[in-house]
């Protein structure tokens, strides 16, 4: 199943599938340049693969976010007994 923008991914994010589809999801929005130099340049040691396509994932969702064309699971969002919104946003 590849993922997308509002769907699900079923291949789990540790796996060569899942790591696969999110950089391939990640490069049409950043490049596939871009993506590959992170991914390589970044140390090992300081974030696993994964961890960098998760930086980017939610860098997209911040300039969306930011141009008020996010989406949130669930809509509408609930509010918690703080009066905190409680909504993952996507």
């Amino acid at each position: 199943m590849r993922g997308g923008l509002g769907c699900g991914i079923a291949e789990p994010k540790r796996t060569v599938d899942g790591q696969r589809i999110r950089r391939d999801l990640l490069a049409e929005r950043f490049g596939d340049a871009t993506v590959d130099q992170l991914l390589r340049d970044v140390p090992k040691k300081l974030a696993a693969g994964d961890d960098v396509l998760d930086a980017l994932a939610a860098l997209w969702s911040a300039e969306r976010i930011a141009a008020g064309t996010a989406q949130t699971l669930p809509s509408p969002v609930g509010i918690d007994s703080a009066g905190l919104v409680m909504a993952i946003w996507y």
